[in-house]
């Protein structure tokens, strides 16, 4: 996907259920929440590209999982 989308530039949606991916490929991650799917955050990802599988040692990008697992787990308190 990073290949296809470093070639032609365009803008692509891609629906990942895990937060790691979604972190290495998307520059904006945008959280749902259970049926029915409503938008619970949008994070913006200013990781530096190219990214690999390398960037989960940052702590850019610890900082970043963890402020999604935060956002989503904040949807189910009541």
């Amino acid at each position: 996907i990073l290949d296809i989308w470093n070639r032609k530039k365009i803008t692509a949606i891609f629906i990942s259920h895990d937060i790691e991916e979604a972190i290495i490929l998307g520059d904006r991650i945008i959280l749902l929440s259970k049926r029915p799917g409503t938008i619970i955050g949008i994070l913006e990802n200013k990781l530096e590209r190219p990214r690999d599988h390398s960037i989960i040692q940052t702590q850019e990008f610890f900082n970043l999982k963890k402020q999604a697992i935060q956002m989503f787990n904040s949807s189910f308190e009541t």
